[in-house]
């Protein structure tokens, strides 16, 4: 972080400033230059007259919301955050990468903050980063919510109940 350097104007007698690194942008909410947004964070650039004396760009880093990330790290070029792709969720502000849904659940849309589980008689169409649910084989049973599917055959003697 460096800081704002003062350059005097005669013909108005004003001080103009800039970072001293021109890579550099200055944050409002800090009052410094910073050289990056943080991972999972985007610059969002401020024009306010309240800065007009600083020539250098100014504006604030956004965290991104949940089901979205950046991981532009030193990038001034990124200025809006990725959804996290189907099979993928993020569920935190300032995230800066999507994770897997577990085996038992899926995220069916691009920018998931969470993954849902299978409704009972339905498993996940694959071991990680599901995107949809499917009917259990024959002889499987599933009861929905995180529970794993269970192979059994259901058998109930006929002959023998009596009440």
């Amino acid at each position: 972080m460096t800081i704002l350097t003062g350059v005097t104007e005669s013909s108005s007698n004003t001080v103009m400033c800039e970072c001293s690194d021109s890579s550099e942008r200055y944050d409002v909410e800090s009052h410094a230059c910073i050289s990056s947004c943080n991972d999972g964070e985007v610059w969002e650039s401020v024009t306010s007259s309240e800065f007009d004396s600083i020539h250098s760009d100014t504006g604030r880093c956004v965290g991104c919301p949940p089901g979205k990330i950046s991981s532009s790290r030193g990038d001034w070029a990124t200025t809006t955050c990725e959804n996290c792709s189907p099979g993928k969720f993020s569920s935190g502000n300032a995230s800066n990468m999507c994770l897997s849904c577990p085996s038992t659940m899926h995220a069916p849309t691009e920018g998931s903050t969470t993954c849902l589980s299978c409704p009972p008689g339905k498993k996940a169409n694959q071991d990680l980063g599901s995107t949809s649910c499917e009917n259990l084989p024959a002889g499987q049973f599933g009861l929905g919510m995180n529970s794993p599917t269970m192979t059994r055959k259901l058998w109930y003697p006929t002959s023998t109940y009596k009440r």
